[in-house]
């Protein structure tokens, strides 16, 4: 009964911790929060937490070592198979273009860098030679395809790297083809406009629906409706 109390104590702390820094309830579920708190109890009584210094600055530049090697092991796979380098534009609160560069093969996919592209996000010169930097850097020789969204700057980027790289192939993001699909959809059918707009406004009821346990264990989740 003293260990439950104390338990509630702690999970009241925690939770307050989430609630006053925002923190999106989603990171309770990842490992490393789990990881976290079993080395804390293995020490036990007197655990004094990392310093604002620590974390700035000494654990930092651990990680980014670790990240770094753990990033080259996977480099290594690539190269075994070849791989493609994929990006997803967007902005962030500040108005900056951020272009997010992942490489995907058979094995997995991995996050690679974000960069800051502002200044030349507009520019299908500039934007080429970023990309074909990124190519290079990641090895020519190993690179198979480059994916980005279907805008008209990209496609004409995409021209510029096959002409230069002649083993290498540029496709369009499939997913942004679909969106765009939908938008003409939208835009042209005045039926599908208002079936879109329907299933927008219940988008968050509709993802809590099909995650709900009640869904995975109904009778409808395992129904064939191809019929």
């Amino acid at each position: 009964m003293f260990k439950k109390g104390l338990r509630e104590e702690a999970c009241q702390s925690i939770a307050k911790f989430f609630y006053n820094n925002v923190i999106p309830f989603n990171v309770a579920k990842g490992e490393v929060f789990t990881v976290m708190f079993d080395l804390i109890s293995r020490y036990g009584l007197g655990f004094k937490p990392s310093s604002y210094h620590e974390i700035r600055v000494k654990y930092l530049k651990e990680e980014v070592t670790n990240t770094s090697l753990a990033l080259q092991s996977h480099r290594d796979e690539w190269k075994k198979m070849g791989y493609t380098i994929m990006n997803d534009g967007w902005t962030d609160k500040k108005r900056r273009a951020i272009i997010n560069f992942l490489v995907n093969n058979p094995k997995e996919t991995v996050f690679l860098k974000s960069i800051d592209a502002s200044v030349i996000s507009k520019t299908a010169k500039k934007v080429f030679e970023m990309m074909d930097n990124i190519v290079e850097e990641e090895g020519k020789d190993n690179v198979i395809k480059v994916i980005t969204n279907n805008a008209i700057n990209y496609k004409v980027i995409g021209q510029m790297l096959m002409t230069k790289r002649k083993k290498l192939f540029w496709t369009p993001c499939v997913a942004h083809c679909v969106d765009l699909m939908l938008e003409d959809y939208e835009k042209k059918i005045s039926i599908h406009e208002k079936t879109l707009r329907c299933l927008h406004e219940n988008k968050g009821a509709l993802i809590r629906m099909f995650t709900s346990d009640d869904w995975k264990s109904s009778k409808f989740a395992k129904t064939n409706m191809e019929k």
